[in-house]
């Protein structure tokens, strides 16, 4: 009777400990089960999200990259500093006579800064003048010539007046 009573005890003890072995599973391993499994497909949306984002930042810096590198030419023109007496010197050499009158910088609506500048210059041929717009355009600013151009035929030279805009960052 000793026996089958250390069994009864045994297998009351195993059950009581599988009963509760069996309610903390269901009761604690299971719902940190769930919210782990939860917390998992977050993360992935997330990491799904971040990878997302992350091509198209790349995509964006590639092409941003890509655009300085092949403008900058453009970039380093605006960055240089506007020195009239410079501009000058570069279109005096084609020709006889040159009065240039630039106008104080005022910021322009896309956040640039632009000086007007009115130039009269007179020279011998047409090609002279030709070759003042050669030099405009290669010059070490971004300069747009302005309509209208003013020719006048003075004894053997011509008078010429136009205006350009020169565009620079902001200092």
């Amino acid at each position: 009777m000793r026996n089958s009573h250390k069994t009864i005890e045994l297998l009351s003890v195993v059950f009581f400990s599988l009963l509760v072995f069996g309610i903390f599973v269901f009761f604690v391993l299971v719902p940190e089960g769930k919210e782990y499994r939860n917390l998992e497909i977050q993360v992935q949306e997330i990491d799904a999200e971040v990878s997302r984002l992350q091509m198209r930042y790349d995509s964006y810096y590639d092409r941003h990259r890509r655009l300085q590198e092949e403008h900058q030419a453009v970039v380093e023109a605006l960055e240089n500093s506007f020195d009239k007496e410079t501009l000058m010197e570069m279109l005096k050499r084609d020709v006889t006579a040159l009065d240039l009158d630039v106008q104080e910088r005022f910021d322009d609506s896309r956040g640039m800064y632009m000086r007007k500048a009115e130039v009269k210059a007179r020279f011998k041929s047409p090609k002279n003048f030709y070759r003042l717009i050669e030099v405009i355009n290669s010059s070490e600013w971004i300069m747009s010539v302005k309509k209208p151009i003013i020719f006048e035929r003075v004894g053997d030279e011509i008078n010429a007046t136009f205006g350009i805009e020169i565009y620079h960052s902001p200092v």
